[in-house]
């Protein structure tokens, strides 16, 4: 690690995971680029999870530090704690139950080194089942971020992305710079960390994306977050029609409060069109929230008039859920 570029932090957040807890721990010691530093915060678990943590702590070959938090404070809060705490330059949000590919900081750090543009990275998952076993489709498929629209998202565009396909963000796929600690802490608790801190990133710097699936991404009943289906016309009918419009409210929040928090940073100037995008995200997921209150007649216009100005395809499923706000609540 000597000659390491960055000096890597791992925020890793735990609430009775004993279950899964030592295939990560032992997933993060077997990297090839090991981690500078991993911050173990843990929720008040009660299930053999800080004796894992301990253990894992007295014999791992980089400093672990653990901390017990003396009240519940909920997977939100808990990872702003982790974030606070670390000191590394480069800092990688990690689930307790998930397993990490053993080239995964190797890569990150390789991505960051040639993309100094780039605030935060991402990567592909590979859905997997209770033990493991691959479920046939990664993270990107089930989404349908394509190739296409990996290519289409670069640079300033790759915000964009994030509007498209907020799932991206999940917190196991990606790594962020510490600078952008100030900005994004405190997490506001009624979002995830991930998504907040994925909209606040997105508007002051570029995003970069890894295609390999680094991380094996757990799918069991007992998880916070979990996944659909693979993506393909009918899955994604379903998705869309599961959708609830609540959804879209919590959407126009975040993104409404990730620009109150860019202008309350003084950077709003710098950042006007970006920020101006995260707005017309608000604006049409507001506008799909209130559809429902419509009698279908009177619908037509306000749906066509959102698909003639791009805005489904630019901030939805397009077509699919055009038809949904049509037709289908």
């Amino acid at each position: 690690m000597a000659s390491s570029k960055f000096k890597i932090s791992v925020a890793l957040c735990t609430y009775n995971g004993a279950r899964y807890l030592a295939a990560q721990l032992d997933s993060i010691a077997a990297q090839h680029r090991l981690p500078d530093e991993v911050v173990i915060c843990d929720d008040r678990s009660d299930d053999g999870t800080v004796e894992i943590s301990k253990r894992f702590a007295r014999h791992a070959p980089f400093r672990v530090r653990s901390h017990f938090n003396e009240r519940t404070l909920g997977s939100t809060k808990n990872f702003e704690k982790a974030v606070d705490l670390c000191e590394g330059d480069i800092i990688t949000f990690c689930d307790q139950d998930d397993v990490w590919r053993e080239d995964k900081l190797a890569q990150v750090e390789a991505v960051f080194s040639v993309s100094p543009r780039a605030g935060a990275v991402f990567s592909d998952a590979e859905l997997v089942n209770e033990n493991l076993e691959p479920l046939g489709y990664s993270l990107w498929q089930a989404i349908n971020f394509s190739r296409a629209r990996q290519k289409r998202f670069v640079g300033d565009r790759s915000v964009e992305a994030i509007l498209k396909c907020l799932s991206l963000s999940h917190g196991m796929v990606m790594a962020f710079r510490a600078v952008y600690k100030t900005a994004i802490l405190p997490f506001p608790a009624r979002f995830g960390h991930d998504n907040w801190t994925a909209s606040i990133i997105a508007v002051m710097s570029d995003l970069a994306f890894i295609q390999q699936p680094l991380v094996k991404y757990r799918q069991h009943t007992s998880q916070q977050v979990g996944f659909p289906t693979r993506s393909h016309w009918k899955g994604k009918l379903t998705s869309v029609q599961a959708t609830a419009p609540a959804s879209y409210l919590t959407q126009v929040d975040l993104f409404t409060s990730a620009c109150r928090r860019v202008e309350d940073l003084g950077m709003a100037e710098l950042h006007r069109e970006k920020l101006a995008l995260l707005q017309a995200k608000a604006r049409h997921m507001l506008l799909r929230a209130n559809i429902p209150m419509r009698r279908r007649w009177q619908r037509w216009p306000v749906v066509l008039k959102e698909l003639a100005g791009f805005r489904y395809h630019r901030y939805s499923n397009g077509v699919l859920s055009a038809a949904k706000d049509l037709v289908l609540q």
